[in-house]
């Protein structure tokens, strides 16, 4: 979400805010790549994790890199930024949130409407011909 709201306050004009959030946002993310992943007995996601036995640093790596992708496009890195995406959707390819951000600044990057942006796509209720 922090990715968001800093292109929402650079959409406002307020550059140095959003800079500023972008580069928070990047130096959390880089805590938590140095930062040994440890079960949280209290997190909503341990059910799944016992379940399905996930690698816990692996997945807080991915996390990591996915926001460091984050902060990288919205600070102008687009190169790095796409590169961390290759990596995340390389040792994770149902990672839904690279897979939607890949896909945002493609569309972004080819001029176009972000798909939910487009009339024919979305969640419209109105039957259509």
């Amino acid at each position: 979400m922090a990715y968001y709201s800093a292109r929402a306050l650079a959409s406002l004009g307020k550059r140095r805010e959003s800079a500023a959030l972008l580069e928070g946002l990047r130096q959390y993310a880089m805590k938590l790549k140095r930062t040994k992943a440890k079960v949280d007995y209290f997190a909503t996601s341990l059910p799944a994790m016992l379940l399905f036995h996930e690698d816990l640093q692996r997945r807080a790596e991915l996390t990591a890199n996915f926001l460091i992708a984050q902060a990288a496009y919205g600070l102008g890195r687009k190169r790095r930024a796409s590169q961390l995406l290759d990596e995340v959707l390389l040792r994770d390819p149902n990672h839904a949130a690279a897979a939607d951000f890949r896909s945002e600044i493609a569309c972004e990057a080819a001029g176009g409407a972000k798909p939910q942006d487009r009339p024919d796509q979305g969640t419209s209720t109105t039957a259509r011909p």
